[in-house]
């Protein structure tokens, strides 16, 4: 009866353990997924499944930046254009 239970316990540490390493593996890429590429690149130009997507990791892997600072980035760009015109 033990053993049974010590073998029960070490499947869930190890499950618990490999779940843990995928996390922070996930946390750390730095490259994109298929998930994060154009199913149909003819349909679409990539900036715009891009943008549509909103997805940070994938901005900040490809331009430096989350989705809310582009944001931000373009609002303050238009209202300066706005202003100096």
């Amino acid at each position: 009866h033990q053993l049974g239970v010590f073998g029960a316990l070490m499947f869930v540490g190890a499950d618990h353990s490999r779940h843990q390493r995928s996390e922070r593996r996930h946390a750390r890429r730095t490259y994109l997924v298929r998930g994060d590429l154009l199913p149909n690149p003819c349909v679409s130009t990539p900036w715009q499944a891009l943008y549509s997507a909103q997805k940070d990791h994938a901005f900040i892997t490809t331009m430096g930046v989350d989705t809310l600072t582009l944001k931000c980035t373009v609002v303050a760009q238009n209202l300066l254009v706005v202003d100096f015109v």
